[in-house]
């Protein structure tokens, strides 16, 4: 009887892109979402990205309320590379860490002997399922390196992104970049699918696709 109740509640219990196990999973399995995902979200054009590679596409833990210290997503693409993380929750400071993990990662590229023009270009994007930035009202905010007085900006090396869940669903609009932030933001089967109907957009029906398949696998859900 117990096992069947606990059977039960994995079925009816929802798993969104919310969990970064299954955030990175549906990425990792789909790399055509990860590169349309990256196109969208940084305004770079789909044709220009070229291949995609993720460096590291280890699922673990195999359960998705497993425990595991970081699931982030680094993509390489061309000349750049992009570390992907999603973050529920509202950690003291996590501008600071993303900032550590941005300069971890800049920092492991360059080998022994490598010149230090070899250096790609290093972009950090962070979804956020709280508000980062109380004093501002947009969702999205982007840091680079520039110089104030010059008016200068130093444009291959450094982009830091913060996406802020609760700022975009609040608002109307619904170009891809809303959207696609609502498909992470979805809480229940019902907003994922409401999301999905009446919209042709081929990205969204896929992810919606991915996250209810990811739902009906009890393997994933144990």
């Amino acid at each position: 009887m117990e096992n069947s109740k606990k059977e039960e509640n994995q079925q009816e219990k929802f798993y969104g892109l919310k969990y970064d196990i299954v955030f990175k999973k549906m990425f990792v399995e789909n790399n055509d979402l990860l590169k349309q995902f990256i196109s969208d979200m940084l305004d770079i054009p789909f044709e220009e990205i070229g291949e995609v590679t993720v460096e590291n596409p280890d699922l673990l833990p195999d359960e998705v309320d497993g425990k595991y210290s970081r699931l982030d997503i680094r993509a390489n693409i061309r000349n750049k590379i992009i570390n992907i993380e999603i973050q529920v929750a509202n950690t003291k400071g996590f501008d600071k860490r993303a900032m550590y993990y941005w300069a971890g990662i800049y920092h492991e590229q360059l080998k022994a002997g490598k010149s230090y023009d070899t250096l790609k270009k290093t972009i950090s994007m962070n979804v956020l399922a709280y508000s980062q930035f109380e004093n501002r009202n947009d969702y999205h905010s982007k840091y680079v390196l520039y110089d104030i007085e010059h008016e200068h900006e130093l444009p291959e090396i450094l982009e830091l992104h913060f996406f802020e869940l609760p700022k975009a669903v609040k608002e109307q609009q619904e170009d891809r970049k809303h959207l696609w932030l609502k498909l992470i933001n979805a809480e229940s089967k019902d907003d994922l699918n409401n999301l999905a109907k009446d919209r042709n957009e081929d990205f969204l029906q896929k992810g919606v696709q991915a996250v209810n398949n990811m739902n009906a696998n009890t393997d994933f859900k144990t």
